[in-house]
């Protein structure tokens, strides 16, 4: 039963996919810089000008122009800690990441609780080899945006390398804790719904990571305990269904599997 949802599940969402429109410039904006949410005011029309065109620019993959318009926005609007980190993200995607580094420290003087220049500070020091560095971030990252999923996987993929699995663990638990209030305040918001879905298929993820993590070192109960986490947080989600009837499967549990 389970392999049988997720494939019907699987089939329908290829369906949607092709029926949606590509999301626009500012939706596109705060995915990539970690769930931001556009500033409501500007210091400078002529920042918020340069802004929009650097969306254009990211949107078509020039991040060459991409970088050069958020400087010119910078130029009227420097003490903005959002600018600083949607330029540090572009950066990153050229691989400039001394520059990228500068923008995000630039972005955390002004304002030391950014929620997104934290994720993306974690996510240089993952990459540095630098987990102490790494976990800092990605928790103040979590205090800044308790809803922002992005920072709970990256700290509990990083504590599951490090081996402290109790704490990724209270991490997982701690994301699926928000699920059902985001659900409950988002209401007819449908920002907020987005969020909250998103919020939902996050936390499923991180169960199923923690899932096989256990498997892999040999809990089952545990494993057992990670999946049924990950359908609780979301029951239709395809790749949380396949991943717990693939653990069932090489337990030889079948008929659970298909259940």
């Amino acid at each position: 039963m389970i392999l049988r949802s997720a494939a019907a599940l699987l089939l329908l969402a290829l369906g949607c996919a092709h029926r949606a429109a590509a999301p626009g410039p500012t939706v596109q904006a705060e995915r990539d810089s970690g769930g931001a949410r556009e500033p409501q005011r500007y210091i400078s029309a002529r920042a918020y000008h340069h802004y929009l065109d650097s969306l254009l620019a990211k949107n078509a993959d020039d991040l060459v122009t991409a970088a050069e318009e958020l400087r010119e926005a910078l130029l009227y609007d420097p003490e903005s800690a959002y600018l600083h980190a949607v330029l540090a993200d572009v950066l990153i995607k050229q691989a400039r990441i001394a520059d990228a580094d500068a923008e995000l420290a630039s972005a955390l003087s002004l304002d030391p609780r950014h929620g997104p220049a934290h994720l993306l500070s974690g996510r240089i020091a993952v990459s540095r080899n630098q987990p102490m560095q790494a976990r800092d971030h990605f928790q103040a990252a979590i205090e800044a945006q308790p809803d922002d999923p992005d920072a709970y996987r990256e700290l509990v993929r990083l504590l599951l390398s490090t081996g402290d699995v109790a704490a990724a663990q209270a991490v997982a638990e701690r994301l699926g804790e928000r699920v059902q209030p985001a659900q409950g305040a988002a209401e007819d918001d449908g920002d907020a719904l987005v969020a909250a879905d998103r919020l939902r298929e996050q936390a499923a993820a991180v169960f199923v990571e923690m899932g096989r993590w256990w498997a892999q070192h040999g809990d089952e109960r545990a494993a057992e305990r990670a999946f049924a986490q990950a359908r609780s947080a979301s029951p239709a989600d395809p790749e949380a269904l396949i991943a717990e009837a693939t653990f069932l499967e090489a337990r030889r549990k079948y008929a659970d599997a298909r259940e």
